[in-house]
């Protein structure tokens, strides 16, 4: 009689070891498609670029605007730490110049506007293996942008460039998520994205280039179906 009541005390110590043990696993997300959408804010790298002999314009831009819209997947679980997930990204930024100095000095009544339209491929890495509503995750992206060197210019210059160009880039996201609801994500994260020299042609018909280096700010929400 003992031994069949030990027996079954075991049997149902192991059912409730095994229920713990599943309760406690961590769960990455479900595989399946997603859509987002984020706002934020732009910085970009001071730009300097030639006019003519010995005449250099260095621009300095203000903070800007940052839209985008996002669709992807999460292919689930990968690893202990979590879950990999990539999107395709569609992205709006511009910003207004701040002032240009010729040849380090500073022009009177600066004008023009960066514009940047752009697509990126994302992957990124969420560590949601913890079961924890705050989800960090890491990401990196490659994609095609083209930028609008909008009527840059002064007072007594005029416009000295005024240019579209493309070009690929990449980025790199550094980002924390919060799970409001099984399927509902808010999240922040931060990009850098990076193109390279733009090659232009300005009015004054000198070759030159400049880039369209960034960092920007975002806050959005993903949904998951």
């Amino acid at each position: 009689m003992l031994s069949k009541t030990s027996t079954t005390l075991c049997g149902f110590g192991a059912g409730a070891a095994c229920l713990i043990a599943v309760a406690a696993a961590p769960a990455a997300a479900d595989e399946g498609f997603y859509l987002g959408a984020s706002v934020g804010w732009v910085l970009f790298s001071d730009q300097d670029f030639s006019v003519a002999p010995f005449t250099t314009v260095d621009t300095d831009l203000k903070s800007g605007a940052d839209g985008s819209i996002y669709v992807g997947y999460n292919f689930g679980q990968f690893g202990a730490l979590g879950s990999v997930r990539a999107d395709l990204q569609y992205s709006y930024r511009e910003a207004d110049v701040d002032s240009h100095s010729i040849n380090g000095v500073a022009a009177l009544n600066s004008f023009g506007k960066l514009k940047e339209s752009a697509g990126f491929l994302n992957v990124y890495y969420d560590f949601d293996g913890t079961g924890s509503q705050w989800v960090p995750y890491l990401g990196a992206g490659v994609g095609y942008g083209e930028v609008s060197f909008d009527n840059y210019g002064t007072l007594a210059t005029g416009t000295v460039l005024d240019q579209t160009k493309g070009r690929w880039g990449y980025q790199l996201i550094a980002g924390l998520g919060y799970e409001i609801a099984p399927q509902a994500t808010l999240f922040a994260d931060y990009k850098f994205r990076d193109y390279g020299d733009f090659d232009v042609t300005t009015t004054t018909l000198a070759s030159t280039s400049l880039r369209a280096r960034s960092s920007s700010f975002n806050f959005g929400f993903r949904y998951a179906f």
